[in-house]
């Protein structure tokens, strides 16, 4: 009689234990699944930051090598100048503006090298990512000043 009470008992403790393996296994299933899921849709999302980096990079390169924007920007006073004001430099501002793609917005400012030079204008900095590059533009051998030039991106909505 002893015996088959302990058989029953230990029948039990097994049914126990597999279901407890079968609740594991079905939440990890769930959450296997939920992970694919949220994964996928990840993937969809088209990530433009590297595309947007090397555009930034295009224009910047553009103002860096023509001479005449170099100058222009060298003789600038008093810093910093951003691109939002009266005083920053037509010809400058049509070049980047040309330039730019169409699917964002660029604005940028001319400070000096040590300046940290953030994006602060008249314009509501924007709640999306901001894509920000910077070239140094410097002066030829005869006079020395240098100004950091910053270009600050977002897509358009």
């Amino acid at each position: 009689m002893v015996i088959k009470i302990k058989n029953k008992m230990m029948m039990k403790n097994k049914r126990g234990w597999i279901k407890i393996v079968e609740a594991f296994s079905a939440i990890l299933l769930v959450w296997v699944i939920l992970l694919t899921v949220l994964d996928q849709t990840n993937l969809k999302r088209e990530d433009i930051s590297s595309k947007v980096y090397d555009q930034e990079v295009r224009m910047l390169r553009e103002v860096q090598l023509n001479g005449t924007l170099r100058d222009i920007i060298l003789k600038l006073d008093p810093l910093p100048v951003y691109s939002g004001n009266s005083n920053f430099p037509p010809l400058l501002n049509t070049t980047l503006n040309n330039s730019a793609p169409s699917y964002l917005n660029c604005r940028s400012k001319i400070c000096s090298i040590n300046d940290e030079c953030n994006l602060l204008g008249n314009e509501i900095i924007p709640s999306k990512e901001v894509y920000v590059q910077q070239v140094l533009i410097v002066a030829d051998a005869y006079e020395f000043s240098s100004r950091k030039l910053k270009l600050f991106c977002w897509e358009k909505q």
